[in-house]
């Protein structure tokens, strides 16, 4: 299976969206980028995992995002490892999502996942970025 992670437009932000009122726990896809970066996953035993290791997707500031993703009955676990473009880790994301009963289908929430991660990522770099230039 294949998981394509798309960034949103980077006048986009999904910053807070769960802090807001459930009603206003949308996103609009006409936001996210045509690009994307694939990550496989295999299936094993029980689960689905995956990564894109050693070369991740590449950011706008010339480093790069390694993702692991790992899908298993009741949820997902992930780690994106933000790089610099001098191959020197950021930081890390972990994120784990676990299933209740209101939760859909998980094609949609595949979907999901892949447009978090990469616009989490996007967001985080553009804010160290901010940073570094301010320092």
């Amino acid at each position: 299976m294949n998981l394509s992670i798309r960034a949103f437009d980077t006048n986009y932000s999904v910053t807070g969206l769960c802090n807001r009122p459930e009603s206003e726990h949308t996103l609009d896809s006409s936001k996210v980028l045509a690009t994307s970066c694939n990550l496989q996953l295999l299936w094993e035993p029980t689960d689905y995992i995956g990564n894109n290791s050693p070369n991740g997707c590449p950011t706008s500031s010339g480093g790069k995002v390694i993702s692991s993703v790992t899908i298993f009955e009741n949820g997902i676990d992930s780690l994106d490892k933000i790089f610099g473009a001098n191959g020197n880790l950021l930081f890390g994301t972990p994120i784990e999502f676990r299933r209740v009963d209101s939760i859909p289908e998980p094609s949609f929430t595949l979907g999901i996942l892949a447009i978090v991660f990469w616009g989490t990522s996007k967001i985080i770099l553009r804010k160290h970025k901010q940073k570094s230039t301010v320092s």
